[in-house]
């Protein structure tokens, strides 16, 4: 009943999202200089605090931008696939715990978020939707792609 009232999620997606493997949430109702001590007592436990678009969350010392080369280094390794070329990333982020993804990738679009500013992103070029949620992604993704020759004009006006 908490998590469906903290988040809106019906009971089964409630019980669905409460199925956590690699983090875990948390309603932060202290002052924010108490979470910057509590990250900091986290790392010496070799945990890391990331805050989301809802949550605070504990976890491991991993993000999303070393999973991103991994699967990057696995995909487009030879000898994994025979894929030969020049590879582009492309990631799309609205909270903090995108950064890590957004700053590794080639194009980095912040998603407007209804409910938070964007995350400040240390990029060469960041682009930031002018929409938020789905259209923001849609509407950011396929201006990459065509920019970069995937996707016609045409097939921008579809969305």
């Amino acid at each position: 009943a908490e998590v469906v009232a903290l988040t809106g999620l019906n009971p089964i997606q409630a019980r669905q999202a409460r199925e956590r493997h690699f983090s875990e949430p948390l309603v932060w109702q202290d002052e924010p200089e108490a979470l910057k001590d509590f990250g900091t007592e986290l790392a010496t436990h070799s945990l890391s605090l990331l805050r989301g678009g809802r949550f605070v969350h504990v976890l491991g010392q991993v993000d999303k931008g070393q999973a991103m080369a991994r699967v990057v280094d696995h995909w487009f390794s030879d000898t994994a696939t025979g894929c030969e070329g020049a590879l582009v990333t492309i990631a799309l982020g609205d909270s903090d715990n995108d950064r890590a993804m957004l700053e590794a990738a080639d194009h980095a679009i912040v998603i407007r978020s209804p409910v938070h500013a964007p995350p400040r992103i240390n990029h060469p070029n960041p682009r930031i939707s002018t929409q938020t949620g789905p259209q923001g992604w849609a509407e950011s993704l396929s201006r990459v792609l065509n920019e970069l020759g995937y996707i016609t004009v045409n097939a921008m006006e579809a969305l």
